[in-house]
């Protein structure tokens, strides 16, 4: 059932009403950022917003790849969501970077008034265009992943129905995919997925290391940017759940998710905190007991002092709460608790976002304090929320072909 037909199904007008409000409430938000001063903008709370939903919405498409590279058959129902899911926070992903780079770089980089010698990686333009090569690769290809993952649900009938625009599209993409034939793309697919996550892994690296160590003077850790990309990886299959059950808008979207599922993405959910508990203790383990001040110092302003209480509500929601409820069967059964407990973890990677960043620049922050700063997370979360509506009036959000080929695939192996 395409996504258009869902809309129609829940009701037209709450729907638009909804697309409506997100529409407005990021247009407003932005407007009101762009007559604020300059000089006292909080720009590494921006920093945080921007990583938190860059993150968040790259993990979508990271999930496909992982599940299809696994053969996951739980997954295929979640395939085109993740994509999705991806693909609209793409143009806020450039224009947050954008912005952030030109814009707050001077109250971000200690290291751009420095008159000495430089390494070259802390020249500025190396900064940037490092950052676009990665993050042009890693959305270049996942628009083209997507694409190849859409074609087979490209009939003509669908040419059919919808504005103008999104006839024309469809002719064009059921052009194309008379073009190619399955066996080809799911080849594609497959050998595709390896670089989605090699450009994934590489462009968060760079994050993490220009975000998040390069804040600090002297900061060096090995495992920094496993710390960080694990992170994502359990709050993306978190915010995946979420954005499903808010994709449920028909009985026809819903049959396709079912008890199993919930179950599975729960035990993927609890693997994940247990190895972001691990990466956390390696980041952590070596500097304390080598007593290395440099880099135990930057946790330690996470973990005492002001921002004390924030380190052990992260580290519940990120870890103490999910390993609890991975232990029950029940939580893993339901969707219900399966939601709630996704909204827990995707409030405690915020967090965790927020504490690389803030306690470095500010040693006494407490967030939301200013209007800014609920006027950015406001722009943010509301463009993402209602481009990704918007997309989901127009594109069949089950990968149907997929789930197809596999039943196929488990009758011919039934056969044999």
């Amino acid at each position: 059932m395409s996504a258009a037909a869902s809309a129609t199904a829940m009701g037209r007008a709450p729907f638009l009403a909804l697309t409506g409000l997100l529409a407005a409430l990021a247009l407003a938000s932005f407007v009101a950022l762009l007559g604020m001063d300059g000089e006292t903008f909080p720009w590494a709370f921006a920093v945080v917003m921007w990583m938190f939903a860059t993150g968040l919405s790259q993990a979508g498409i990271c999930f496909t790849a992982v599940m299809r590279l696994c053969k996951a058959e739980f997954a295929r129902a979640f395939y085109r969501i993740g994509e999705v899911m991806t693909l609209a926070f793409l143009p806020f992903a450039f224009i947050g970077f954008a912005l952030i780079f030109a814009c707050g770089r001077e109250s971000l980089f200690y290291w751009l008034s420095y008159d000495g010698d430089l390494s070259p990686w802390l020249n500025e333009d190396f900064l940037l265009w490092r950052h676009l090569v990665a993050m042009t690769a890693f959305y270049g290809l996942s628009v083209l992943y997507f694409l190849w993952g859409l074609l087979p649900d490209c009939g003509d009938e669908r040419a059919e129905t919808g504005s103008a625009l999104c006839r024309a599209v469809w002719r064009r993409l059921a052009a194309w995919r008379r073009g190619v034939d399955t066996f080809t793309l799911q080849r594609r697919l497959f050998f595709s997925s390896f670089f989605i996550l090699l450009f994934y892994v590489v462009s968060n690296s760079f994050v993490a290391w220009d975000f998040g160590m390069m804040l600090v003077k002297h900061y060096h850790s090995s495992i920094y940017p496993m710390y960080f990309i694990q992170g994502i990886n359990l709050a993306g299959s978190a915010a995946l759940l979420l954005v499903t059950a808010l994709l449920w808008r028909t009985e026809g979207l819903r049959r396709w998710f079912d008890s199993g599922q919930a179950r599975q993405m729960g035990i993927l959910i609890t693997a994940f905190c247990l190895l972001w508990l691990y990466m956390f203790w390696a980041q952590f383990f070596v500097s304390w007991f080598a007593n290395l001040d440099h880099e135990y110092g930057v946790v330690s302003k996470q973990m005492y002092g002001h921002y004390q209480p924030y380190f052990w509500v992260m580290a519940s929601c990120l870890f103490f709460i999910p390993l609890l409820c991975g232990i029950l069967a029940w939580v893993k059964r339901s969707w219900a608790a399966m939601l709630a407990l996704s909204a827990v973890i995707v409030a405690g990677f915020w967090i965790n976002r927020y504490l690389l960043v803030m306690p470095v620049l500010d040693p006494a922050d407490i967030p939301f304090a200013s209007a800014a700063e609920w006027l950015i997370a406001a722009s943010a979360l509301s463009a993402w929320l209602f481009l990704l509506l918007a997309l989901s009036r127009c594109l069949p959000m089950i990968s149907e072909w997929q789930i197809r080929h596999y039943a196929s695939e488990k009758e011919l192996e039934a056969a044999t």
